[in-house]
């Protein structure tokens, strides 16, 4: 069964989106924690990580089923 090149490059790029979407929560959460009172800023910090944990989850879910896609 022949694959697509473009879909296996698409779903890496995906892949990789997924990555950076979590490192960009992980540090703008810090940096809000940061940047902010103690007590919202863990709030704060929290809210976007579970929010960014969200993206990356359906990013992931996304990649996962276009990668099954291509094979």
């Amino acid at each position: 069964m022949k694959v697509p090149f473009g879909i296996v490059i698409l779903s890496a790029l995906n892949g990789l989106a997924g990555l950076l979407m979590l490192i960009l929560a992980l540090f703008s959460g810090i940096f809000i924690g940061i940047f902010h009172d103690v007590t919202h800023s863990i709030a704060g910090a929290f809210w976007l990580f579970t929010l960014g944990s969200i993206v990356i989850a359906v990013l992931v879910v996304i990649g996962v089923s276009s990668l099954l896609i291509a094979w």
